[in-house]
């Protein structure tokens, strides 16, 4: 049976709880998803904020039926009783008329049971893993087995899949077995191989036989098919595109045919990329490129197999959508050429963007709210903002303002000074000051006369590294 909605919130960022909220506490029953595994979005990441230099959460808090949601900041999270909150679920499919809507969710799975989690951490303590940290704008690194926002509640672990590498130190670590990667689902996941090389066929039983999935192999499409009908619970089809081309297409259509939505992996050489690209239009998962090397085709395998064994799509029946989708901060690297190379960013370590920034000066950042220089270590004392960068270039297409760095950068100047105790020198470099909500030409002008921070009326084209 479908569950059914009141609404569906897409998105569970500042917009999307307050949104969620103003649902239900007029008795909506709402479904909240968001793509990450955290709630709150980028404010999970920013502890001030203008013109109070407070958090500002709190103001969301529910205002009449208390007694069944969350009284505690809404930073670290929150219930109620007429949201159910479905973190890593994206929106996949939506039909239907206002109303009456159909909405398909894709919602991928943690690997971590957050009832048997306690936090202890030691997965990530045995972690080998070291990737750039999403939640401190990666100025610092993370395990695969890593807390989204250390400051949530609860907090439960989750599992980098994709930056995993299958060492299983995580699994043997964990004292409440909360870490699930599916043992005892592959001895019935069935893995059918359809190649005529019989080098390959050698060596996948060896490269596999950790895993434990049951193998199957055939030379012919036609012997293939055959198992399918004949019973054999194919979970997993490996199709090599050695196989005259119209065998292997008639084996991938027929395949699909008997078996609606079984995964499919091409096996395709260098110069049969092209045809194996039409294969995943046609309905294969994905391609793995020979020759197979056991390093990367078995970790690649056995994720996928956790993928299809974990992983799950949801229908909701649901009388209305909001889309919140919040928004992605401009990445100046990703500027071919121009204003990124001026400036220096993604080049020289002293240059950052505003959120990077706010990690710096932030207690749960890379260096505990200790305001130091990225590069070196040593305290920052002098410190420039310069606004525009990535709006009102008509070169980017992007002719406007964005309306809030004006006084974001004047927050972050604050902070500075108030980090330093006054020590730290603050210019902010600007076109025009947007300072248009209230109370923010206050704030501004208290930042100039009270706090010291230097305004100039600039535009700065290039930067040029000291010794």
């Amino acid at each position: 049976m479908k569950k059914q909605y009141g609404a569906l919130v897409v998105g569970a960022g500042i917009g999307g709880i307050r949104s969620a909220l103003d649902l239900a506490e007029t008795g909506h029953k709402v479904a909240l998803i968001d793509a990450r595994p955290s709630l709150g979005g980028i404010l999970t990441q920013l502890d001030h904020q203008f013109p109070s230099d407070h958090c500002g959460m709190c103001k969301m808090l529910p205002l009449t039926q208390r007694d069944q949601s969350s009284q505690y900041c809404l930073r670290k999270g929150f219930f109620h009783k007429n949201i159910d909150i479905y973190l890593q679920t994206e929106l996949t499919g939506l039909e239907g008329d206002p109303g009456k809507f159909h909405a398909t969710l894709s919602r991928r799975s943690t690997f971590v049971d957050p009832t048997r989690c306690v936090s202890c951490g030691l997965c990530a303590e045995v972690c080998p893993v070291r990737v750039p940290s999403e939640f401190n704008a990666g100025l610092g690194q993370r395990t695969a087995a890593y807390l989204p926002v250390p400051h949530n509640i609860a907090n439960h672990y989750v599992v980098d899949l994709d930056n995993c590498l299958r060492c299983w130190r995580c699994f043997e670590a964990c004292p409440t077995q909360a870490i699930d990667f599916k043992f005892k689902e592959r001895e019935d996941f069935h893995v059918l191989v359809v190649s005529p090389d019989e080098e390959l066929k050698q060596d996948l039983p060896e490269w596999l036989k950790k895993e434990n999935f049951p193998l199957h192999l055939t030379a012919s499409g036609e012997d293939g098919l055959a198992r399918i009908t004949g019973g054999l619970d194919v979970k997993l089809l490996l199709l090599d595109m050695d196989l005259p081309a119209s065998e292997a297409e008639r084996t991938l259509r027929r395949a699909l045919e008997l078996r609606p939505g079984l995964a499919i992996v091409v096996l395709a050489a260098p110069d049969k990329q092209e045809a194996a690209a039409e294969f995943v239009k046609l309905g294969a998962r994905e391609i793995l490129a020979k020759p197979l090397e056991r390093a990367t085709s078995v970790p690649r395998l056995d994720k996928l197999f956790m993928r299809l064994v974990s992983d799950e799509a949801l229908d909701l029946e649901v009388g209305a959508v909001i889309l919140a989708a919040g928004f992605e901060c401009f990445n100046p690297a990703d500027v071919p050429c121009g204003s990124a190379d001026l400036l220096l960013y993604g080049q020289h370590p002293g240059v950052l963007t505003s959120l990077e920034f706010e990690r710096l000066c932030s207690s749960t950042g890379p260096s505990a709210g200790s305001l130091v220089r990225p590069g070196d270590g040593k305290p920052l004392r002098r410190i420039a903002w310069l606004q525009c960068v990535g709006s009102r270039d008509v070169k980017l297409k992007a002719d406007f303002c964005s309306s809030i760095c004006c006084m974001i950068s004047i927050k972050e100047a604050m902070l500075a000074k108030r980090h330093t105790r006054g020590a730290a020198e603050a210019t902010i470099f600007y076109m025009d000051m947007r300072a248009a909500g209230r109370d923010y030409q206050r704030y501004r002008d208290e930042a100039e006369t009270g706090a010291g921070v230097r305004f100039v009326p600039a535009r700065p084209h290039s930067i040029l590294p000291g010794p």
